[in-house]
């Protein structure tokens, strides 16, 4: 019984384990913008995947995302990069960093790099100001 009890310890705890993909929630609102990421799931093999998530912003679909975990990304100690599915249509690759911090940036090397950069909450709907998604300034 007490090895029962135990080992279903152990499960729970890796299944929590892996829903938080390096220390990110499992939700996010990227701060004063309609959009964020839902779903962010750790695949187990270095890999996350989520949901660009634009339910709040009325006229964006949401779109799938996936990227590597990864440690110290610019400079925050843990974090994840995502390329979102939406853009290329478009001639552009954007690629969300997304830092344990509390932080985020967007980039896009057909736009020239740093497109936009600043702060997430965790859970999507939280600090919502306007209907603008994060790649529009």
């Amino acid at each position: 019984m007490l090895k029962t009890k135990l080992m279903s310890a152990l499960v729970l705890a890796a299944v929590g384990a892996t829903a938080q993909a390096a220390g990110i929630p499992d939700a996010l609102t990227f701060d004063g913008y309609c959009d964020g990421i839902t779903g962010i799931t750790d695949n187990g093999n270095g890999t996350f995947s989520g949901t660009h998530a634009y339910a709040l912003c009325g006229g964006y679909t949401d779109t799938g995302m996936v990227g590597p975990l990864g440690r110290n990304m610019l400079g925050s100690g843990s974090g994840v990069a995502a390329t979102d599915s939406s853009y290329p249509q478009f001639g552009a690759s954007f690629t969300y960093v997304v830092n344990a911090d509390g932080t985020w940036s967007l980039l896009a090397p057909e736009y020239g790099g740093l497109i936009n950069a600043g702060t997430w909450t965790s859970g999507y709907g939280a600090k919502v100001r306007g209907n603008r998604p994060s790649f529009q300034k």
